[in-house]
């Protein structure tokens, strides 16, 4: 089965090691997400060590379709949205990594990436400015660096490596 993403980064937080029944396991993801006027529906199913995964395509102005999908799925695997939980949960020192097995839903796709603490960083957003920590998440696709404040934690800045996009804190006016 799957570990749910809020119990395996408590976990990883508290630096234990969590026996199965500590932690939560799913059985089932639905991911529902719009590009325009297309409609992408992923309906991941886990099981004890292989995840399905069917992927429907619904395009108005195209063809639409339904993939199915299955591979083997490792012990250790957490969803890919964990590897942004974890920076918000577990303070990181410059110099440390914490390596992580991951799927991704959307790509299908296991990969073992790893989560380093690169430096210190002052930057700018529209929140304002913040002395951060930059994590590199390096492994999977897209790449990532995750700009985590150093006073209270919190991720304030995401850059996608090799696109051209930021998620950045917003101003709270």
């Amino acid at each position: 089965m799957f570990r749910s993403v809020l119990a395996a980064a408590a976990a990883m937080a508290s630096c234990t090691t969590a026996s199965a029944q500590e932690i939560n396991f799913v059985d089932r993801i639905d991911i529902r997400f719009h590009s325009g006027l297309d409609i992408f529906d992923f309906d991941v199913d886990f099981s004890e060590s292989s995840v399905s995964n069917t992927i429907t395509t619904t395009r108005p102005r195209g063809q639409s379709g339904v993939q199915p999908l299955s591979a083997p799925l490792p012990d250790d695997a957490l969803a890919r949205v964990t590897a942004f939980v974890i920076p918000a949960t577990m303070e990181m020192a410059v110099g440390e990594s914490l390596p992580l097995t991951w799927y991704a839903p959307l790509t299908h796709t296991v990969s073992d990436v790893t989560l380093s603490a690169m430096e210190t960083v002052d930057i700018e957003t529209p929140a304002g400015p913040y002395t951060t920590t930059r994590i590199e998440l390096r492994g999977g696709s897209p790449e990532n660096d995750i700009f985590v404040d150093q006073e209270t934690g919190d991720i304030v800045r995401i850059d996608v490596l090799g696109q051209d996009m930021r998620v950045l804190r917003m101003s709270n006016d």
